[in-house]
C-alpha cells in the first residue's frame, strides 16, 4: 500500500529516512495523490 506523507508536521525522523511514495504540504493536494497511488 503506498504510504503518503504529509510535511508540515513534526516529527523526529527526517522525511527522506521514511519510506513514502508521496510528500505533501497542502491538503489540496492530497487528492490527486491518492488518485496517483490507488493507480499504482
Amino acid at each position: 500500500m503506498p504510504f503518503l506523507i504529509y510535511s508540515g508536521g513534526y516529527r523526529m525522523t527526517p522525511i527522506a529516512d521514511l519510506p513514502h511514495h508521496a510528500a505533501f504540504d497542502r491538503f489540496e493536494d492530497l487528492n490527486g495523490l491518492v488518485d496517483q497511488a490507488m493507480a499504482l
